[in-house]
């Protein structure tokens, strides 16, 4: 791979592994550096972690998605570009849409709980509920983000994981197409294999009341 980019690439390569015959394989020294996309996309962890990290903009400052015993949509932004913002919302519901119009096809009652419940999407047949995670997406995802109250839900409800992902966005923020996978009834978020982006820190007793002097 170092050997194709450095005659395909006009500039720096950027490759972040130091190669020789002579020495172990090893990483090249830094503290913040770039990589060659080709290396992103060849290696799952690291492209685990940039859909993760940056693929698409992201909740900050939620508690209430982190407990779940509160809506999980009820929640504010930490991203003041309100056009990324517009096409979260659109690929969401995008997703839950094409979720919730499959089933009535298939003749069950489909309720969208997401705004009061730590799942998104109850579906009842025949006597049974079953309970639905949805999570859509315009690019190919490996990693999904998950709060802490829907991994709770998941542990101790039967829960179905839905992923919608290359969703085609336009200009105007239509959706089409996407690519459905679909997690069954045995699903459930293993805690070791969750990946934390963020943590809830219940602040100590003591802090001063006062703005700092000089």
């Amino acid at each position: 791979m170092r050997d194709h980019l450095t005659e395909s690439v006009d500039g720096p390569v950027y490759f972040p592994f130091a190669l020789s015959e002579t020495r172990p394989l090893r990483a090249a020294q830094g503290y913040l550096t770039k990589l060659p996309r080709a290396l992103v996309e060849e290696l799952p962890e690291l492209l685990e972690l940039r859909q993760t990290a940056i693929s698409e903009p992201h909740e900050t400052d939620v508690p209430d998605r982190r407990s779940a015993s509160l809506p999980k949509r009820a929640r504010s932004t930490g991203y003041g570009r309100q056009q990324d913002a517009r096409r979260r919302r659109a690929v969401e519901r995008y997703a839950m849409d094409l979720v919730l119009d499959h089933y009535r096809s298939l003749g069950y009652e489909v309720e969208d709980v997401g705004d009061r419940s730590p799942w998104d999407v109850t579906v009842r047949k025949d006597g049974t509920e079953t309970h639905i995670e949805v999570k859509g997406s315009s690019t190919s995802r490996e990693a999904v983000d998950l709060t802490e109250g829907e991994v709770r839900h998941a542990e101790g409800v039967g829960t179905h994981l839905i992923v919608i992902d290359q969703i085609d966005l336009d200009d105007n923020l239509g959706c089409h197409g996407g690519r459905w996978r679909t997690w069954g009834a045995d699903w459930t978020p293993r805690r070791e294999e969750l990946v934390a982006t963020a943590y809830r820190y219940p602040l100590p007793e003591g802090g001063t009341a006062a703005r700092p002097q000089r």
